[in-house]
């Protein structure tokens, strides 16, 4: 009898980089919190990065030092926190077909145009507060699901 790793917390473990294992239990995880750490990069690897988890709903990077997101992400992901962070757009975010909840709050954003297509069919909040933005370019109809819209 085997169980199965669903939420895993490395909140605050002075982590710098992420480089997945190949260990097929990571494959379940659902939930994954790497909150208040050092990460600046994101492995775009398949086999090592974030979409290596395809199982992946939530996932927490908030308080890290990311300055652009990766554009590959595990297809059933429906919770991102990058908030607190250096990203200067929301490029890569475009595969992100599930996402319902999107916190980008403080963050070095000046524009939230790359909500189109794909991604934002499903998204019912987008917190973009405590940005620099200065231009809010998306079509309302790519937007039919928003609930909270925090700018």
């Amino acid at each position: 009898h085997h169980s199965s790793l669903m939420h895993l917390s490395f909140k605050n473990q002075n982590i710098s980089s992420l480089q997945l294992s190949s260990n097929p239990s990571l494959k379940q995880i659902q939930s994954l919190d790497l909150s208040d750490n050092h990460i600046s990069i994101l492995s775009a690897s398949p086999q090592h990065g974030i979409i290596a988890l395809s199982a992946l709903t939530h996932l927490d990077l908030s308080r890290n030092h990311l300055e652009e997101l990766c554009h590959e992400w595990p297809s059933t992901l429906q919770y991102l926190d990058v908030s607190f962070n250096k990203l200067k757009s929301l490029s890569g975010l475009e595969s992100c077909g599930r996402l319902d909840t999107l916190i980008v709050a403080h963050n070095r954003i000046s524009s939230v145009k790359a909500l189109g297509g794909i991604m934002a069919k499903r998204l019912r909040l987008l917190d973009a507060s405590h940005n620099i933005i200065s231009q809010v370019d998306f079509n309302p109809a790519y937007v039919t699901a928003l609930q909270s819209l925090n700018l």
